[in-house]
């Protein structure tokens, strides 16, 4: 008999079902076994007494209403707050200082390294009088990624250099 077997579940199961039950969301075999248990086990019935008295009680009560001038009201409240200004600057600026210092000791090491490669005797041509002889010069394989980097950042301190240039010149 199903009456006799209840199967052992906690409380929050057994109310989460009895909701089920309650709303009519469940289906017809589950409603009649929810059915069963609750003519048959004090537990269950004494939960579904007391969620029915709940569900009863909410759907009395109706929803406050807010006072006509409410919104009016909220307006007013936010209207009188000031707001916060921006932010004059959003990047320290010792960070930029810090990425633009890294880039030029970036090139001048560059620089430096690939000056003794120059041939400088040579005039053979005057229209290229350097030479640049790249197979010494040993870059790895990072060399790609550390470019980009460093033409992104050399184009972000431009934009910033010239957007400060331009706001305070006005």
């Amino acid at each position: 008999m199903i009456v006799n077997f209840i199967p052992a579940m906690g409380k929050e199961e057994m109310e989460m079902q009895l909701w089920s039950y309650i709303d009519k969301t469940c289906s017809d075999a589950e409603a009649q076994r929810i059915a069963a248990l609750v003519a048959g086990n004090k537990q269950w019935q004494a939960a579904h007494q007391q969620l029915l008295a709940l569900h009863r009680t909410l759907t009395v009560i109706e929803p406050g209403q807010p006072s006509m001038r409410f919104s009016k009201d909220v307006m007013e409240a936010i209207s009188v707050a000031q707001p916060v200004p921006a932010s004059k600057s959003y990047v320290n600026p010792w960070v930029l200082r810090g990425v633009m210092a890294v880039f030029v000791l970036l090139l001048a090491v560059i620089f430096i390294y690939t000056l003794p490669l120059i041939n400088w005797s040579s005039a053979a041509r005057p229209a290229m009088p350097f030479r640049f002889d790249l197979s010494k010069l040993d870059i790895g394989k990072w060399w790609m990624a550390i470019a980009g980097v460093n033409i992104v950042l050399l184009i972000i301190f431009l934009d910033a250099f010239f957007r400060f240039k331009t706001k305070h010149a006005r």
